[in-house]
């Protein structure tokens, strides 16, 4: 039913309503934007070769670690994280290639950030060969018990809103 011209709602009423509307888009429009430092989000059509890429790289780490090639090992984990950079398991890959060559700084700072995105697998951490050169590190304890004590928020997560 439409009202007739003269019975319209009060002019300040609308504008309110416009203005509402417009404050919801921005946000939404924010929120779907990338954080400063990242390039911008993949496209939903983008993502199956993303995530396959990814998974491919995170395998040939996998192998590289095994094989004693740990510079090579890096390399690929960096390239891993260059396509999905909140990914924990990159992460903590990373921690480990660099471990194995005695970049213990780096090697913390690695496992540190996997942490941070949601590796939480404490037995691991401490049972995990490769990480045997960080464990007398006093940072390496900390990493300990956020792993165990640490519930997954908000920064431990993909950073993109995807929408179609």
């Amino acid at each position: 039913m439409y009202l007739p011209v003269t019975e319209r709602p009060d002019k300040d009423v609308s504008v309110i309503v416009y203005r509402l509307w417009v404050v919801v888009l921005v946000i939404l429009g924010l929120s779907a934007q990338a954080t400063p430092d990242l390039p911008p989000p993949p496209s939903v059509f983008d993502l199956p070769r993303v995530q396959a890429q990814h998974a491919v790289l995170r395998a040939k780490v996998v192998v590289l670690l095994g094989r004693g090639e740990h510079v090579e090992a890096e390399r690929y984990s960096r390239r891993a994280l260059a396509l999905i950079p909140y990914d924990a398991g990159s992460h903590y890959n990373l921690a480990c290639a660099q471990a194995l060559q005695g970049k213990v700084d780096e090697a913390l700072a690695s496992l540190e950030r996997a942490v941070a995105f949601g590796f939480r697998d404490v037995d691991h951490l401490n049972n995990d060969e490769d990480l045997a050169s960080l464990r007398d590190h006093e940072r390496f304890q900390r990493l300990l018990a956020d792993a165990a004590g640490a519930q997954v928020g908000g920064e431990a997560r993909w950073r993109y809103r995807v929408t179609p």
